[in-house]
């Protein structure tokens, strides 16, 4: 409602506000409600999934005063665990305490629920990509809208800063289908960071030899140990094409026949460009997010927000009986520990009662007075007993929130040396090329790091690999330390499609 408006509300919350409000607001009002309750049960309602260390539930919290709300849990095994498992765990529970954004799901701080490690995470409706693919493949533009936001959200979550203002630097490394998980309202979440790496003092996983991932969507440069954003724009690559076609990694043949269109067409030429075996020669996220809202906005039809609702089921509550469901979970780190009754308080106190009535006796009572001091004598110098607390998290508490992981998927780590499954190209009745209206351009410089303007306009940094451009000319200017450079290009079949830029006037095109 304008500046003045808004200085004013700040200033009325700032002087009218007590700070227990402001504490509710940054740690979440449902984080606050729940940690008022001594102790915190979970109701299972139902079974959502499970991977190769533990299973997923629907659940539902039980707090003070009739407050129940719809979570989901992701529930470790008991016993058998390997040792690097539980760091990871905790590691997931910090990177999404962190990541605070529309497309990833809301968690609280591990718990331990019946002496298993759990995670209590936001409940979300609907289902994972990978099992509405089942259904069919996804319109061109659905495929689009599922890119670009999935383009935005690890953009964000890579430059997004840490606890100690330095850049998260975070790397999914498991994007798939089954890990992007789609409502009936046409919202996107990206599921499971059990994987992710990010940089940040906290972390307690640490590097192994295994190779994380699942095989067909881990890049070829992943075996060489390279790893970075450039590796998460191969995985969503895989995935569009995969929505998209239906055809698996690995798979003979699509499960479903899908007709060549211009707009099929349009996007497989984008996951061409995102799975380029050269990582250096993949778009980065910017520019995937770019050329997926162009595509979605050139090739039509239904939007995700009008194909959701009619394809996308509800939930995905699973038949299948599992012993947890009915049961209540008690969390062990949030009960206090209860006072014994016979504790030494109590047993000091009633030897101090015994003493007194003895010597409130008459003389013939003496003699009782002293023998029952002399019961009492080993609990009036004992002092209480320190019962130490459960152990608990040293996870900083982040706001209450869950959403179900996807149905079951295969283990997402694999051993060296597994070779990724190869990315078939579907056959279709032209050939796959780059959209017509546009051009994938690359901007490069000695030294890296210079601007990138394009038509007046900021698009990025050098290396700037594969930009979209529109045929014809534009004026691309790049600025470095203290110089600079500025140039009209033609974008079109037979021009140059890579620029470098060595300092001064010293331009040219690279191919």
């Amino acid at each position: 409602s304008g500046t003045e408006g808004l200085q004013g509300s700040c200033s009325w919350a700032c002087h009218g506000v007590p700070p227990k409000v402001f504490s509710i607001e940054l740690g979440g009002p449902l984080a606050t409600l729940a940690s008022r309750d001594p102790v915190r049960r979970y109701r299972i309602t139902g079974f959502l999934g499970e991977g190769g260390f533990g299973e997923v539930f629907q659940a539902e919290l039980l707090g003070a005063r009739g407050f129940r709300k719809v979570v989901a849990i992701k529930l470790l095994r008991k016993h058998g665990l390997p040792d690097d498992v539980i760091p990871r765990f905790h590691d997931e529970a910090r990177i999404l305490g962190m990541a605070r954004d529309r497309a990833i799901v809301q968690v609280d701080s591990p718990v331990q629920l019946d002496g298993r490690w759990a995670i209590v995470m936001e409940y979300v409706e609907g289902a994972s990509a990978g099992a509405v693919s089942n259904r069919g493949p996804f319109p061109a533009r659905v495929v689009a809208e599922i890119g670009a936001e999935v383009g935005r959200v690890m953009d964000k979550l890579y430059n997004a800063p840490g606890p100690d203002g330095v850049p998260l630097h975070l790397v999914h490394r498991d994007i798939k289908p089954a890990n992007l998980h789609i409502t009936r309202e046409g919202d996107v979440k990206l599921l499971d960071f059990g994987i992710a790496r990010a940089r940040f003092e906290t972390r307690e996983a640490r590097t192994t030899t295994e190779l994380p991932g699942t095989p067909g969507y881990m890049p070829p440069e992943r075996l060489q140990g390279k790893d970075g954003p450039f590796a998460d724009v191969f995985a969503l690559g895989v995935t569009l094409r995969v929505l998209l076609t239906t055809e698996r990694p690995g798979d003979d043949k699509p499960r479903y026949q899908v007709e060549s269109t211009p707009q099929i067409r349009r996007v497989l030429a984008m996951c061409e460009a995102m799975t380029q075996t050269e990582y250096e020669r993949r778009p980065d996220w910017p520019a995937v997010r770019r050329w997926c809202d162009e595509i979605a906005k050139a090739v039509g039809g239904p939007g995700l927000k009008e194909w959701a609702p009619r394809v996308v089921p509800q939930n995905t509550i699973l038949d299948r009986k599992a012993p947890q469901v009915g049961s209540v979970l008690v969390d062990g780190t949030s009960a206090a520990a209860p006072e014994g009754i016979g504790s030494p308080w109590r047993m000091a106190w009633w030897g101090w009662g015994l003493g007194l009535v003895g010597l409130m006796i008459g003389v013939g009572g003496l003699a009782f007075g002293a023998v029952a001091l002399l019961v009492a004598l080993p609990w009036l110098t004992r002092g209480p007993e320190l019962v130490a607390p459960p152990p608990v998290s040293a996870v900083e508490p982040a706001p209450v929130a869950a959403a179900p992981l996807p149905a079951p998927a295969p283990e997402r780590v694999a051993p060296v040396p597994v070779q990724p499954a190869p990315v078939r190209s579907i056959p279709v009745d032209a050939p796959v090329s780059a959209p017509a209206s546009a051009v994938a351009m690359t901007f490069t410089s000695d030294p890296l790091g210079a601007e990138v303007w394009i038509d007046g306009e900021k698009v990025g940094e050098t290396m700037l690999v594969n930009y979209p451009l529109i045929v014809g000319k534009h004026q691309v200017e790049l600025r470095g330390e203290g110089s600079s450079v500025s140039k009209t290009v033609r974008v079109g079949p037979g021009q140059p499609t890579r620029y470098k830029w060595s300092g001064g006037d010293a331009w040219g095109p690279l191919n």
